[in-house]
């Protein structure tokens, strides 16, 4: 998927018959110098939490050294998640989400090989 600022995933409940628990996707692509910001939002509509970072490696031609995987796990659900760039164009590939009722920390955000959790 390719958008100009923004690209925005919003999982509906009543179609999945519940709300993910854990949602990603990798980011492919952006503008060079942009500033990359990832955001997830819970059940209710509250941000659950982002995540800034400088990715891109100046160039567009398909390059893969710049791709990084973002994704969330929040216990309760998780109603959307989102990708913004501040300059040029967004990318994304390979959009996964699903349910788990295994018992884990509230919530975490991942992105590339670096994982936070939150309690």
């Amino acid at each position: 998927l390719w958008a100009h600022t923004a690209i925005r995933v919003e999982f509906d409940e009543v179609a999945l018959g519940s709300l993910p628990t854990h949602a990603g996707f990798a980011w492919t692509d952006g503008g060079a110098g942009t500033v990359t910001e990832f955001r997830a939002w819970d059940s209710d509509g509250n941000l659950i939490g982002f995540r800034q970072a400088s990715l891109e490696d100046g160039t567009n031609h398909g390059t893969t050294v710049d791709d990084y995987f973002f994704g969330v796990f929040h216990t309760f659900g998780v109603s959307a998640i989102e990708v913004r760039n501040s300059l040029g164009g967004v990318e994304i590939d390979h959009l996964q989400y699903g349910r788990s009722d295994v018992a884990v920390p509230t919530h975490s955000m991942t992105w590339g090989s670096l994982k936070v959790r939150y309690r």
